[in-house]
This record gives C-alpha cells, sequence and structure tokens, in this order.
C-alpha cells in the first residue's frame, strides 16, 4: 500500500508515506513532550514481505527518501510475515545488497544492513 486514507470520510484524502511518516512523528514529538521521562520514539519502516523482488526494491526505495527526511525518526527497515509461510528473507538478498551499497547507514531492523547480507549464506 502505496498511500493511507487520513479521514474515513467522504473526502478521504490520501497519504504517502512520506506524509504520514511525518504525522508519526509529530504524533511521537508530542508525546515525548508530553512524557518527558522518555527518552526517544523511533520508526522502523516494516512492510509485508510476501511481494515480488521489484517491490522490494520499491520499499528500499521509500525508506532511502524516509532516512533522508527523518534521520532521527527512522530507525531502519524490515520485512513482515511469516518467514516459513511466506518467502524467506533470503530472496530479497540482491535487492538488499544494492540497498546496502549506496546507504551503508541502512539498518535491517536492528542490525547493520551489510552485517546482515554477510550472515546470509551465498
Amino acid at each position: 500500500m502505496d498511500t493511507v486514507c487520513k479521514d474515513l470520510g467522504p473526502d478521504c484524502v490520501t497519504l504517502t508515506q512520506l506524509e504520514l511518516t511525518g504525522l508519526y512523528q509529530e504524533e511521537a514529538d508530542a508525546f515525548l513532550t508530553a512524557n518527558a521521562d522518555m527518552c526517544a520514539v523511533r520508526l522502523i519502516y516494516a512492510p509485508v514481505r510476501s511481494v515480488t523482488a521489484e517491490t522490494v526494491t520499491g520499499y528500499l526505495d521509500t525508506v532511502k527518501q524516509l532516512l533522508d527526511r527523518f534521520p532521527n525518526f527512522v530507525a531502519g527497515f524490515d520485512l513482515v510475515g511469516q518467514e516459513d509461510i511466506g518467502r524467506p528473507l533470503i530472496d530479497f538478498v540482491p535487492q538488499l545488497q544494492v540497498a546496502a551499497a549506496a546507504r551503508p547507514d541502512l539498518r535491517l531492523a536492528g542490525i547493520g544492513l551489510s552485517r546482515a547480507i554477510s550472515l546470509s549464506p551465498t
């Protein structure tokens, strides 16, 4: 899904992932202001994994844009879904290698993408 409806009423306005992430950051900032004992809120861009390799390439392009626009809010990237009934992460290693070469700072759900790829069997 590339867009999300901001208001479910008849005048639905759709938001891009960049716009939606901006809203998430606004809410996170408001939460942190109201809860001074909290130290941070970060977002992991995590679309579904049961897609084609071309779609994953699009996801990686999106996360690069998110990192450029929200460098202190977006923490990384992951693919959501059961590996045993869907597509395993190894199916997307070529796309992940290209992304890791272009963005060494890109994190795959908490680990550096380059490290994640190096852990994958070749």
